[in-house]
Formats: structure tokens, C-alpha cells, sequence
């Protein structure tokens, strides 16, 4: 099952085999063929591991290295407040929708944190219930001000039983829907001008209500930030960085000899960090005491 768990949405086949391990392989156990001709005793939790490595075997769902349509997004925005959740939902070729619930009394005891990922659950249904067959292929991004649901939907696990069960539902869905499920973390005052802020406490969107065009708000969501003297000298003082730096423009030509025995600092978008942090990198080991960079990425890292 190890050589498998590239196969599982985010490895997580690895961390349903971690205990496993631990538990057939204890400390001190030794090595060799004697660990294999002992017995032991698996506890619940080791047993619904391995249910749910029979649910992927047996299933004709798989992990896909590159969908086939990732270049058709599909954004959708979810919030779970105290009382009740909703969103927005984005489907190729269909107009805006938008869903909204109430929470049911038992449901109240739950955290914050649980209440958010079960939003992102729910979106998913939605997105099944709504046009399943359309997404199939898609990056579907889910947009949240919930830190924890970033982080655990990043890991595809959590330490806690409750958020790691709806993980679990998460992911097997991101399975049977065929997409590739990319959660982005927005500031809450953003949400509030998107709408799923207003959704999720019970109140319908409107075109009475000033909210901002989705296309718009969405598209700056992963826009680069603009160039900043006055961010740029903050930071150079802060961590002592060279004075005087260069700014890249990211849309122009590349050129590594521009690079070298120089202080650049870099703007780039969400979709193409990775490719300057690279460029830079290849260029930076030709000259490593001499060249250095900084990189300005919205939307990697949760905003505060």
C-alpha cells in the first residue's frame, strides 16, 4: 500500500498507514523476520485506516497527475458562521448560484473550525447536486477566511478526530467528482464584500446590496501585488536585507545575467511564483554570495 499513497489525493494514503506501521513495528521490537511472527492487537482507529484504504482500492476513483480540463477554474466561496453557512457557487457554462442552511441545534457544541470545513463539504455536495458531470476534469478553487480549513485541506489530515472525519469526506468527494480541489485563504472583509458572509447568517444577496462584481473580486483575489517602495524599504530594514534593490518586473523577458550581484526583489502572481523562484534559483547558484531575492506572493501563505 506505501508504493501506492502517490496515488491518494495529497498522500494521504501515508498518513492512514503511519499508526499502522507504528503499531506493527514497535520500539525495540528488532528487526529482521521475528516482528512479522508476532501477533497484535489493532485498535479501532488502525481498523477504520484500513477500511479506508478498501474504500479506495475498491473504488474506480483515482488521483490524476494533471486533469484533463485544469485549465477551466471554478471558483466558489464558502462561510460557516455561528448560526448557519453558505456560499456561491461558480460551474462552467451556468449563471451564478448561491445556497445558504441553518445549522441544527446540535450542531452548536461543534468549533468554528469545525463548522468552516463542513462548509467546504457542503460546497462540494452542492457541487455534485448542482452539475457533478460539468466540473469533472476542473481545478474547482474554494475560497475561506478560515485559516484552519487552508491548512488542514493543504495537509489533507488534522490531529483532530473531528476535522480529520470531514477531511476524509472532503477528499473521497474531490475523488468521485474527478476535480482538483484548491483551497484559497482570503481576508474576512473580503468575504464580506463577496457576499458568502451575508449567506451564511441567512441573508440572501441581492441587487440592492453593494456587492462588488464576482468576476472582479475573484480576479483580484490572485492578482500580484503592485510594487511598493515604501513595503520594500520596511522589509529591507527589518531583516537587514542590501539597500538600493532591483525590482523585476515579472511580465517582462527573464534574463539570468541581470540577476547576478544584486539584491532582486520580485512581484510575481500566484500561478507563475514557482517558475521565478526556479529562475531565480538557477541563476542565484552561479553567484551565491553576490545574488540575492525577494519574493512578494499573495495568497501562499493565509493573510492575517
Amino acid at each position: 500500500m506505501q508504493s501506492l499513497v502517490e496515488a491518494t489525493p495529497n498522500r494521504m494514503g501515508a498518513t492512514y498507514l503511519r499508526a499502522h506501521y507504528d503499531t506493527l513495528h514497535p520500539e525495540g521490537a528488532g528487526t529482521g523476520l521475528s516482528p512479522y511472527c508476532t501477533k497484535t492487537l489493532l485498535p479501532s482507529h488502525i481498523r477504520d485506516e484500513l477500511l479506508w484504504w478498501q474504500f479506495l482500492l475498491r473504488s474506480p476513483f483515482g488521483r490524476f497527475s494533471r486533469m484533463r480540463r485544469s485549465a477551466t477554474l471554478c471558483p466558489n466561496w464558502g462561510d460557516g458562521s455561528g448560526t448557519g453557512t453558505g456560499g456561491t457557487l461558480s460551474l462552467p457554462d451556468q449563471p451564478l448560484r448561491m445556497w445558504q442552511g441553518q445549522w441544527d441545534p446540535i450542531v452548536y457544541r461543534f468549533s468554528s473550525n469545525w463548522k468552516e470545513l463542513k462548509t467546504l463539504l457542503l460546497t462540494l455536495e452542492q457541487i455534485k447536486l448542482q452539475g457533478g458531470a460539468d466540473v469533472c476534469g476542473t481545478t474547482v478553487f474554494y475560497l475561506t477566511d478560515n485559516s484552519t480549513t487552508y491548512w488542514i485541506a493543504q495537509a489533507g489530515h488534522s490531529s483532530s478526530p473531528c476535522l480529520h472525519h470531514l477531511i476524509w469526506q472532503i477528499k473521497c468527494l474531490e475523488l468521485e467528482l474527478e476535480i482538483h480541489l484548491q483551497v484559497v485563504h482570503v481576508p474576512g472583509v473580503v468575504m464580506i464584500s463577496q457576499g458568502s458572509d451575508a449567506l451564511s447568517r441567512g441573508v440572501w444577496v441581492t441587487p440592492f446590496q453593494s456587492i462588488q462584481d464576482q468576476r472582479m473580486l475573484t480576479a483580484s483575489v490572485f492578482a500580484p501585488i503592485a510594487p511598493d517602495l515604501h513595503l520594500i524599504e520596511s522589509y529591507t530594514r527589518q531583516w537587514s536585507l542590501p539597500p538600493h534593490p532591483q525590482v523585476i518586473p515579472w511580465d517582462s523577458e527573464w534574463v539570468g545575467s541581470d540577476l547576478l550581484d544584486r539584491f532582486n526583489v520580485w512581484f510575481p502572481p500566484p500561478e507563475l511564483a514557482c517558475q521565478a523562484i526556479t529562475f531565480v534559483l538557477g541563476t542565484w547558484v552561479e553567484r551565491p554570495l553576490t545574488t540575492s531575492a525577494f519574493f512578494f506572493v499573495p495568497r501562499v501563505v493565509p493573510a492575517f
